[in-house]
Order: C-alpha cells, then sequence, then structure tokens
C-alpha cells in the first residue's frame, strides 16, 4: 500500500520515483518497467482509491490481508501494535518475516503431528473393539474427519447415546426420543 491520500500525492511519489531511476548513471530499463507496472495498478493499492470503494469500512484489503499487516507490523515492531517504528534494510526486513513465517509453520506442523498420532491411535482402539454400531460409525467418521472435527464427533455421538432413543413406531417408522 502506498500512503497517498489524494490522486495528487500518489502522482508526486510516482513521478519522484521515476526521477530518481532516471537520475542513476545508467538507467535500468527492466527497472522502468516494473514503476510503470506498479503504477498501473495503482487501484489495488493506493490508499485514496481503497478508501473511495464503497463499503471497505476503511478497510485496506481483505480481513485476511489486514490480520496479516496487523500481524506483520506487531511483529516486526516487537509487539506495539501503533504504528510501524521499523526501519531496517529490505533484505533483513524479508529474513525477519521468513523466520517468523518458518516459526509458524513449525508449530504447524507440531499440532498437525500431535493429532495425526492421536488420530492413529483412536482407528486402532476402534479397530480392535467389538465393532459395535457406534464404533463402526466412529470408525467411518475416523476415516474421513480431521482429529478436532473426530473429537466433536466422538463427544456429540456420545451425548445423543446418552439423551436420545430411537424406536421403531407403530407405524414402522423410526422417533427419536429424548431420555
Amino acid at each position: 500500500m502506498i500512503r497517498a491520500g489524494t490522486e495528487e500525492d500518489f502522482n508526486k511519489a510516482a513521478t519522484s520515483a521515476r526521477t530518481l531511476i532516471l537520475s542513476q548513471c545508467s538507467v535500468d530499463g527492466a527497472l522502468l518497467k516494473s514503476l510503470d507496472d506498479f503504477i498501473a495498478e495503482k487501484e489495488t493499492y493506493a490508499t485514496y482509491c481503497l478508501e473511495s470503494i464503497p463499503g471497505n469500512l476503511g478497510l485496506h484489503g481483505s480481513t485476511a490481508s489486514e490480520q496479516t499487516h496487523s500481524s506483520v507490523l506487531c511483529h516486526l515492531n516487537n509487539g506495539n501494535k501503533h504504528g510501524n517504528m521499523y526501519c531496517e534494510n529490505p533484505l533483513t526486513l524479508i529474513k525477519e518475516l521468513l523466520e517468523r513465517q518458518q516459526k509458524q509453520i513449525n508449530a504447524t506442523n507440531i499440532v498437525l503431528n500431535a493429532n495425526s498420532v492421536k488420530m492413529l491411535s483412536e482407528v486402532r482402539q476402534l479397530q480392535n473393539g467389538n465393532m459395535s454400531e457406534r464404533e463402526t460409525d466412529l470408525l467411518q467418521a475416523a476415516k474421513v474427519l480431521d482429529f478436532e472435527s473426530y473429537a466433536e464427533y466422538k463427544t456429540n455421538r456420545k451425548r445423543a447415546d446418552e439423551e436420545l432413543s430411537v424406536k421403531l413406531m407403530e407405524d414402522g417408522a423410526y422417533g427419536v426420543h429424548s431420555l
């Protein structure tokens, strides 16, 4: 995002960037083309353009992008949620963000691995059980659900077994009654 409250502010920033590139001893045509491409997409990042979108509630992106932006700023500013005082070299920025991402990936992998082990244990217990209707149902659920969803299903199944009764009615239909 570029903090350009008006189109005039945006044009000044774009002109300054172009002037800086053209003032170099050897002008990099690819860099100039990248700047032109960047400028052409201003509706997707320039503050004044984003604020003009009806119904955006003052946000500058999707909820996910806003959360990520806020999380990154908080991380780079040592927990400070208000403002941005980060002023490191771009390579340091990239390094710190990649380290942050790696920590998040590692934490997620630990949780996924633990849940996988729990699910395998649950499946083995069910397979070694008496394979009643309940165990058969839980085994089918374990084959298609992740561990957290399966645990919730199992809890709800237990509650239903304890609180509900299925009876065959006189007309041949099944009825569910609370106990």
